[in-house]
């Protein structure tokens, strides 16, 4: 019923959209891609467009992460949609057709980060003793499952942040004004009070990355790991990895753009962080992320925008 109800709400929409339109009626957007294009859009074509060029180089969560920034910023009052998305905050269960069962539950992206701050450290516990691969929600599931019905025997939470990024102006005035941004890293756009509540809070898991403040951007020192200030805000910058079109979130390395043997002293502005697999594209292959900060595309050596083609060779780490 739910994704029958979408189908349609999505159909309408892209009637008001006729790039998207045509983009979805040509296959090059998914129907969840579509979904999303179009409900972030709303009868906004300029948007759809924006969103559209977005969806053609990102994965399907990156896509759904921007166009939660883009809702939001529609949005005139965010603390009158936080306390809207609290009043119709919701856990539900159901059984499917082969006898599984099936939770869903909606609330503030602040009360999501700490449940899931919570169970990654417990997820990564189970992933390391049973030493097999798997899915990374198939054992968040058996997290989840540990904590709710063997609380006692859970270790003290230990590894799992909460990175919030907050523009200083913002945080002092209580309000987001237009090209300010205040989101829990991974979990999208939230009201001022909700910053301000996590950080009363006093939780020593708690990061906070404030654009006008101490920088740590530039910051240089000689050790290999990042700083603790550092790795903040790196995994405020890349919450999945760094690689274009990447969503892999879990078990992701940090990377040095240039080797440590090399230049002896770890430097914000050349690390990176990507998931095992474009690290050994990386390692073994030559691939390299094109210059910049951010995701970006990740190309082989014989790309002309490899940075060994014009620019000093970054090398593996």
């Amino acid at each position: 019923m739910g994704q029958a109800s979408e189908t349609i709400a999505t159909a309408r929409r892209l009637g008001k959209l006729p790039a998207v339109d045509a983009a979805a009626r040509a296959g090059s957007l998914s129907a969840q891609q579509a979904a999303a294009v179009a409900d972030a859009a709303g009868g906004d074509a300029g948007v759809g467009e924006r969103l559209l060029a977005k969806a053609a180089t990102s994965s399907l969560a990156e896509l759904r992460e921007e166009c939660s920034r883009v809702k939001a910023a529609a949005l005139p009052d965010p603390e009158a949609r936080r306390a809207k998305i609290h009043a119709e905050r919701f856990l539900r269960t159901w059984g499917d057709a082969e006898g599984g069962w099936n939770l869903r539950m909606r609330d503030n992206p602040e009360v999501g980060a700490a449940i899931m701050a919570a169970l990654l450290p417990l997820r990564d516990r189970l992933f390391r003793r049973a030493r097999s691969e798997g899915r990374s929600e198939a054992y968040a599931a058996d997290a989840l499952a540990e904590a709710v019905c063997a609380p006692a025997s859970r270790p003290a939470r230990s590894g799992a942040k909460t990175i919030v990024r907050i523009d200083l102006p913002a945080l002092l005035r209580g309000r987001v004004m237009e090209g300010e941004v205040c989101e829990i890293a991974g979990f999208g756009p939230v009201a001022v009070s909700a910053v301000r509540e996590l950080l009363d809070s006093g939780d020593p898991f708690l990061a906070a990355v404030v654009t006008d403040g101490e920088a740590v951007v530039g910051v240089a020192h000689l050790g290999w790991r990042a700083t603790a200030r550092q790795q903040t805000a790196l995994e405020w910058l890349y919450p999945s990895c760094a690689a274009e079109g990447c969503s892999a979130s879990t078990w992701l390395e940090t990377d040095h753009r240039v080797e440590w043997a090399t230049s002896h002293m770890t430097i914000f502005d050349l690390l990176d962080r990507l998931c095992g697999h474009h690290h050994d594209l990386k390692s073994l292959d030559g691939w390299q992320l094109v210059d910049g900060r951010g995701k970006r595309a990740f190309v082989p050596p014989t790309d002309p925008r490899h940075p060994r083609h014009g620019h000093a060779p970054a090398s593996a780490a």
